[in-house]
C-alpha cells in the first residue's frame, strides 16, 4: 500500500501466514499471507536493511542485517518484530550483508553467520561474540549466504570473486 519497492521479503517456513518484507529503512509483518500488513521498525537504525530472515522453527524469531557504518548491523526479534535488540557484539563496523540461521548445532541454537563486506562471520552465543571465517575464503566482499543440508556446505555468493562453499558441521 505504498509507492516505495520491496528490497526484501521473507516468508515464514513453519507458518506461511507470516512474512516479513522491507522497503527502504522500514520493516513491515503480515499475520494474514500479505492481505494487510503493519510497520514494525520502531527501535532499528535509519540504514537500509540488506536481508530480513526468520526463523525456520519459530516464525516470533526474526533477524535483519543492515549496511552502513557507525550503527549496529545484525538485530534480532524474540517476538515477532514487537521489540528489537542489536547482536552485533564485536562485528567490525562495516555492512552486514545477509544473515544464515544454522539451526543444526545441537545444544547451540544461537548459531548464526553473518555475510559482510569483508567476509563471513560466525557467533554460538547469540552475537555476544562473532569470530570470522576466513580458511579457505578471499577477503571479499560477500552478498549472500545459502545451506546445503545434504552435504553440510555453507556457500557463500561474492560480489565479483564467484561462490566459495566450507563444509559446516557442529557434531564432534
Amino acid at each position: 500500500n505504498g509507492t516505495s519497492a520491496v528490497r526484501e521479503m521473507s516468508i515464514s517456513k513453519s507458518d506461511p501466514n507470516i512474512m516479513f518484507a522491507t522497503s527502504s529503512f522500514n520493516v513491515f509483518k503480515s499475520t494474514d499471507a500479505g492481505l494487510t500488513w503493519i510497520n514494525i521498525t520502531t527501535g532499528l537504525p535509519n540504514r537500509t536493511i540488506t536481508s530480513v530472515s526468520i526463523h525456520p522453527t519459530n516464525p516470533d524469531e526474526v533477524f535483519l542485517t543492515f549496511s552502513g557504518f557507525g550503527t549496529d548491523k545484525v538485530f534480532k526479534s524474540s517476538n515477532g518484530g514487537s521489540n528489537w535488540i542489536s547482536i552485533s557484539g564485536n562485528l567490525p563496523d562495516t555492512p552486514v550483508n545477509d544473515i544464515f540461521i544454522y539451526p543444526n548445532n545441537p545444544g547451540n541454537p544461537n548459531t548464526f553467520f553473518v555475510a559482510t563486506d569483508i567476509g563471513i562471520f560466525l557467533t554460538e552465543n547469540n552475537g555476544f561474540n562473532w569470530a570470522e571465517i576466513s580458511t579457505d575464503l578471499p577477503n571479499t566482499v560477500v552478498m549472500h549466504l545459502d545451506y546445503a543440508i545434504g552435504n553440510q556446505m555453507l556457500r557463500a555468493g561474492t560480489h565479483g570473486r564467484g561462490v566459495f562453499e566450507a563444509f559446516i558441521d557442529f557434531v564432534m
